[in-house]
Formats: C-alpha cells, sequence, structure tokens
C-alpha cells in the first residue's frame, strides 16, 4: 500500500463560541456526487487518473499535510466502489454519509469530526473538492499557514487573466466585468469548525442557495482571505477536463 502512495505524484459578526484556540486540523472530502456531466459508468471521482482513481491523488496529498488529525470522506448511500479501491481502509481516513447537496454533505462531515473523531468546534478544517486531484501540497500549506497566521478563515483562489462578460442570458454580450478585483475560488477552503458548521447550517435552514464554504461564512459577515493557489488546481467536471488532468499530471 505505501508504495502506491508514494508513486502517485466583510464585515465582523457575532460567531458561534469555540473554546481556546486550537491549531488542530481536519479535512472534510464531499465525494458523494455522481458526477452526471462526465456521462461515465462511474463516478468522477473513481476514474482511473494515472493508474490510480481521481480520489486517490487528493487523499495522497492531505495524508501528507503535518498535523493532519483525520480526513472524512463523504460518501453517496449508494456508492459501491469505495470499498473495492485501495483507498479503503487507510489509517487517517474515515468515511460517513453525504447529503444530497454539498452543503449538506459537508454539514454531516463536520458533525462526524465531532461526534465520531473528537474534533473540537476551536479546530481548523480544511474543504476539499474530490474531483481537485492536482493540488499541491505546497498550496495547502501556505493556505494553512494564512489561516493561522491571521486567524482567519481563507480559500486558495486563482486570479482572473481572462477578460470576463457578462450576459443577458440569451448569448449576447451586456458589458465587460473588470478583472482586476475577480478571483477564480479553488479549493481547499479552511475555517474553524464551529462558525462553518453554524453557517452552513444556517444556509440549509434558510435554503439559501451556497456553493461553496466560503460562500456561506460571507453570508454569515465573515472575512474570509483569499490565498493564491496554482491554476493547475483544476476540477474535473467534463471528459476534456480529465484528458487535461492526465496531460498536466504526465508533464
Amino acid at each position: 500500500m505505501a508504495g502506491i502512495w508514494h508513486k502517485i505524484g466583510a464585515r465582523i459578526v457575532t460567531v458561534v463560541p469555540v473554546s481556546n484556540k486550537s491549531e488542530n486540523l481536519w479535512c472534510v472530502i464531499p465525494a458523494a456526487g455522481s458526477g452526471s456531466r462526465m456521462r461515465a459508468e462511474i463516478p468522477k471521482q473513481y476514474l482511473d487518473l494515472g493508474g490510480v482513481p481521481v480520489l486517490a491523488h487528493v487523499l495522497n496529498v492531505f495524508r501528507r499535510i503535518p498535523g493532519m488529525h483525520g480526513i472524512a470522506v463523504g460518501l453517496s448511500p449508494d456508492d459501491v466502489h469505495w470499498r473495492d479501491s485501495v483507498m479503503a481502509g487507510l489509517d487517517n481516513v474515515r468515511t460517513f454519509e453525504g447529503g444530497e447537496t454539498r452543503a449538506e454533505t459537508v454539514l454531516n462531515g463536520l458533525d462526524h469530526l465531532q461526534s465520531t473523531l473528537g474534533a473540537d468546534t476551536a479546530d481548523w478544517v480544511m474543504v476539499h473538492d474530490a474531483a481537485r486531484p492536482l493540488v499541491e501540497q505546497v498550496d495547502v500549506e501556505r493556505l494553512l499557514r494564512a489561516c493561522r497566521e491571521r486567524d482567519c478563515g481563507g480559500i486558495l483562489a486563482a486570479a482572473m487573466v481572462d477578460t470576463v462578460k457578462r450576459s443577458d442570458g440569451d448569448g449576447m454580450v451586456i458589458e465587460t466585468e473588470r478583472r482586476e478585483r475577480l478571483w477564480r475560488a479553488l479549493t481547499p477552503q479552511c475555517f474553524r469548525l464551529g462558525p462553518l458548521s453554524s453557517a452552513l447550517r444556517d444556509a440549509l435552514d434558510n435554503r439559501a442557495a451556497v456553493t461553496d464554504e466560503s460562500m456561506a461564512m460571507e453570508r454569515r459577515g465573515h472575512r474570509v482571505q483569499l490565498v493564491p493557489g496554482s491554476p493547475g488546481n483544476i476540477k474535473i467536471t467534463s471528459p476534456t477536463d480529465l484528458e487535461l488532468a492526465r496531460h498536466l499530471l504526465r508533464s
């Protein structure tokens, strides 16, 4: 097993009270989606990338992060692929049942960390997409360092370099956006467990559609810092993305 792993290459508001500040670190990986846009027979996180599943690359990175207490992977109740994969039975990796949405899955993961693995509301938690296999360890460590130094949650992000157009919804340009302050949100996204859990629960209770953890925190008034990450940290959502990931991995 070890051989496999070495081979894989704003404003301030009142927040959930937390105990003494902690530097403990956990990771939640939502992997309950079906990935229908891939048009594949199996979920995208189990597709082959360099001889191992996409998700295995993700786990390989986060298992190497110094001080990582544990990783919780959210799986669909119908998942039949995990148990037969090289990932099943790994030390420091546990699974839990995901929800119908990303927010539900992540919240389930936070609850699992506390109820089963002993995490505290003051601990740091990173949330990372199962379909971002090329995240670099140096970027993850940079994000964690920034969050700890400023005691402020943050996300990996890439500055927008393309010209961005706003459409009218019918394929016509309305205007050109100024890109100087635009960033593409990447993952992981890192926050203290208690405030993130509260923000996600509030979003779900109010039926607010939040597409990432930062958005949930933003709507509660929390400050979120942007930490530059590699643009190669792509999310695999289509067959073209998978081919690009294979090319980047080879190079």
